[in-house]
């Protein structure tokens, strides 16, 4: 079980990331940010209610990432999840990393 909520909390990491902070293959999560009214920059956008904060905050998105992680996983196999807590973990350690 322990290892489960392990691969949750880097997956959950992982997507948060990447849906509040990054910017993504052919702009995907900048848009939709925008499309939330979450601005990448300084702007006059307004978040959408509920949503825009989710994919502005990413202590707000992995509350949802985990929980619907957690859902996939109990239903499903482990496998798409163990996917993103590796690309986790391997940002987590490049991110600590000294060159």
């Amino acid at each position: 079980m322990i290892i489960h909520v392990i691969i949750v909390a880097f997956a959950a990491w992982r997507i948060s990331h990447l849906l509040v902070n990054e910017v993504g293959p052919g702009r995907v999560f900048s848009r939709i940010r925008s499309a939330l009214g979450v601005p990448d920059g300084p702007g006059e956008l307004h978040p959408v209610p509920f949503f825009g904060p989710i994919v502005s905050c990413v202590l707000c998105a992995s509350v949802w990432a985990s929980g619907g992680l957690w859902l996939l996983g109990t239903l499903t196999n482990w496998t798409p999840i163990a996917v993103f807590a590796a690309m986790g973990v391997v940002l987590w350690l490049e991110s600590n990393t000294e060159d």
